[in-house]
């Protein structure tokens, strides 16, 4: 149970209480009637604690109810750490771990449990209270008081409780819910007049008929599990009230009268000692004030000496009070989270079944080639060659990784290339119809200005056409080794790229290694100007990024590491490629034909490396015209762990959402950001190197705060979110 859950209980008991108070006032004047509307009361406080985990959710309540997420910021200190070198990245034990930040509700529960306890201590207090009386008391013997007592349980229906006297007891009063007793002071019964007696006895075996202890022990432990619940204990005086006028009309209704039973209790009052009764007893007389209404009620023959309520009055009453229980769940409800899968009916992998390779017209194309290229979650994009019978294309019935991106290339002599997206959509693809062939032409030149003649130029990423909103369709070329489109430029500088679909955004190469990477605006739209660049292209010298990557002092094979532009250093630059290397034998890695910027330079700690070790990155990298940068290393470290639980509004986990952050390994100056998705659990985990670190929940389906914290060596940080879903997306 969350914030939310239980500030809906408050309310939602809250107003159940408030009708019970108002309605009780009401019947005053009728005490049975006015006991078991509060009884009704408290059962129906007790159904909504019980049912709360089935009602505390509706899709629509009147009243929305939801806790704002609070966190306290905390230093954190831990006086023996855990170094995480020693710890299995898998399954790990850290003894001591200390969360950065204390959330509200965490502050909320130690005071409701602070308070839980001390009322509980209250009430066990009185408990031994009772028990050291029962000790010193003895039991009653005589005759003529045992008639009296078995003559008023025979009237109430009841077993004749136990009778006892003791030096202890201060005023007659009735304990004991397994061993009902009435306890009297010592050689009372022997001071007072038989009538006084007999209204006394009377008086607490009508508590008894009535199971006044066990509501009122019922009662306390309701104020005791709940006491910030204030309309709680505002029932306990008006109840006790009634409880005791109604037995005040069960001594009337045994012929005793209301002149003589009003004095016995006045003359009992003004002869009280200051304790009228332990806690867990029910006393004869109350205090001044209670008294007072008390004798009012007695003497007003107007009042009704009615002690039992009509039987359809009873039943009216419990579907009444099961009624205002109901309307209380739809008052106040935390409304019900959407589904936190908008895809979820989506083919969001691979399929086995074919496609058909249709013409413009749309009749059935032979000849075709096809592959399938799959991206995202993959340690690099890869692509396959397909089976094709005919006219179809057969898909494999192997599974994808989850959050991938399958697009099926198909390419058939004398048309345009086809491409279009299997996974994710939401309808499965039955057929592909191919287009007209269109050009896109271009023009390049070298860094003096001259034509740059002679040069290799391809195409390496086709962009299309959003299939659906939010989702746009591309095809990286680059991964088909038996694809190429291009084409060598003329003594001119001018390149021609064929067999293109129409309405392409074309991104272009060249394969040179004399020259840096062309910057992602080197693309052509084959919609507008006919298909022909807006601007030329000067090609720039290459330059490099060197360095080593090490472990533990040993060189680190296959370790790849990649640069971004710094967007903050060097914003007019945000349209470079960047680059990648991988080391070699020795640790050590090229970045080959940078262009001109400044760059961080970053480990790819994607893959099971990135469970072990963290590397700080080399952040604000200026690179020069041709220039080679060295002693650009990198020293992979355990550093430390990041975890947490992502839940929602009610505190369920939420799996398979995406947590980002940035920080030394990762800076957030460029758009390379480490990933981690939660698990079944809603549990997630990364490591990092000690400092500042930037965590925030990069799922685009959800919404949260995101969370700026400090990591140190040698301490587990815990980092929770409580997510909630998106508003749907326009798009126009």
């Amino acid at each position: 149970m969350n914030a939310s859950d239980l500030l809906v209980l408050m309310l939602q008991t809250g107003f159940v209480l408030l009708l019970v108070l108002a309605i009780g006032l009401m019947a005053r004047r009728v005490p049975a009637l006015q006991s078991l509307i509060y009884r009704l009361g408290i059962v129906a406080v007790l159904a909504l604690v019980i049912a709360s985990p089935w009602l505390r959710e509706r899709p629509s309540p009147v009243v929305p109810v939801a806790w704002v997420s609070t966190t306290l910021s905390v230093a954190v200190s831990q006086p023996t750490p855990t170094p995480l070198a020693e710890v299995n990245s898998s399954v790990m034990h850290v003894p001591s771990a200390v969360p950065a930040t204390i959330q509200v509700m965490d502050w909320l529960a130690g005071i409701w449990l602070v308070g839980v306890l001390l009322l509980s201590a209250h009430l066990a207090l009185g408990y031994l209270t009772l028990v050291r009386i029962r000790r010193s008391c003895r039991f009653i013997d005589d005759a003529a008081v045992q008639e009296v007592l078995s003559a008023a349980a025979r009237d109430a229906k009841k077993t004749s409780p136990q009778l006892m006297e003791g030096p202890t007891v201060s005023n007659p009063f009735v304990a004991g819910i397994l061993t009902p007793t009435i306890y009297l002071p010592a050689n009372w019964h022997r001071q007072v007049d038989p009538d006084v007696l007999e209204a006394v006895l009377r008086h607490e075996i009508a508590h008894l008929a009535h199971n006044d202890l066990g509501w009122k022990l019922l009662h306390r432990i309701c104020c005791i599990a709940f006491w910030p619940q204030l309309l709680l204990w505002m029932l306990r005086k008006p109840m006790s009230t009634a409880s005791e006028q109604l037995c005040d009309r069960h001594v009337l209704a045994s012929g005793i009268p209301d002149t003589r039973y009003a004095e016995c209790l006045l003359n009992l009052r003004e002869s009280a000692r200051s304790q009228l009764c332990p806690s867990w007893g029910i006393g004869a007389v109350s205090s001044k004030s209670s008294l007072a209404r008390r004798v009012e009620a007695i003497l007003d023959g107007k009042r009704s000496r009615s002690v039992v309520v009509s039987r359809p009055v009873s039943v009216g009453l419990r579907a009444c009070a099961l009624f205002t229980a109901a309307t209380a769940t739809l008052l106040f409800a935390r409304p019900a989270a959407i589904s936190q899968d908008p895809y979820a009916n989506w083919i969001m992998g691979s399929h086995a079944g074919k496609i058909g390779v249709l013409s413009p017209e749309g009749k059935p194309l032979t000849g075709a080639s096809a592959w399938l290229v799959t991206t995202g979650d993959v340690p690099e994009p890869r692509s396959r060659r397909l089976k094709v019978i005919g006219s179809d294309v057969i898909l494999p019935a192997s599974g994808s990784p989850e959050r991938t991106t399958g697009t099926l290339a198909v390419r058939v002599p004398g048309y345009g290339l086809g491409f279009t997206r299997l996974w994710p959509v939401e309808r499965e693809t039955q057929s592909m119809r191919l287009t007209n062939a269109v050009t896109a032409t271009g023009r390049l030149l070298l860094p003096s200005g001259k034509a740059a003649a002679g040069i290799d130029v391809r195409a390496r990423l086709l962009l299309g056409v959003e299939r659906e909103p939010g989702f746009m369709q591309f095809l990286l070329l680059e991964t088909i080794s038996e694809l190429r489109l291009g084409d060598v430029t003329d003594s001119e500088g001018r390149f021609i790229i064929r067999d293109l679909p129409p309405e392409t955004k074309v991104g272009y190469e060249v394969d040179d290694a004399r020259f840096a990477q062309l910057p992602l605006e080197a693309q052509i739209d084959t919609a507008k100007n006919g298909g022909r660049a807006h601007k030329d292209i000067r090609l720039q010298p290459a330059a490099q990024l060197r360095g080593r990557v090490t472990r533990d002092g040993k060189p680190v094979a296959g370790f790849k590491v990649g640069a971004q532009t710094n967007h903050d250093k060097d914003p007019d630059n945000q349209g470079s490629q960047g680059g990648l290397g991988v080391t070699d034998s020795q640790g050590r890695f090229t970045i080959k034909r940078m262009s001109t910027g400044v760059y961080n330079v970053i480990a790819d700690l994607r893959g099971p490396m990135g469970r072990e070790v963290t590397a700080v990155a080399h952040e604000s990298v200026t690179v020069g015209k041709g220039q080679t940068i060295e002693s650009l290393d990198f020293k992979l470290i355990p550093g430390v762990i990041v975890e947490g639980i992502v839940t929602d509004s009610s505190g369920k986990p939420v799996k398979e959402v995406s947590i980002g952050i940035y920080g030394p390994a990762h800076p957030r100056s460029s758009a390379w950001v480490q990933l981690a998705l939660t698990d079944a659990r809603g549990f997630y985990r990364m490591r990092v190197p000690p400092g500042k670190q930037y965590v925030y929940v990069s799922d685009a389906s959800f919404e949260s705060t995101p969370k700026d914290v400090i990591v140190r060596d040698g301490v587990v940080l815990r980092v929770n979110f409580e997510v909630r879903p998106a508003p749907p997306q326009k798009h126009e």
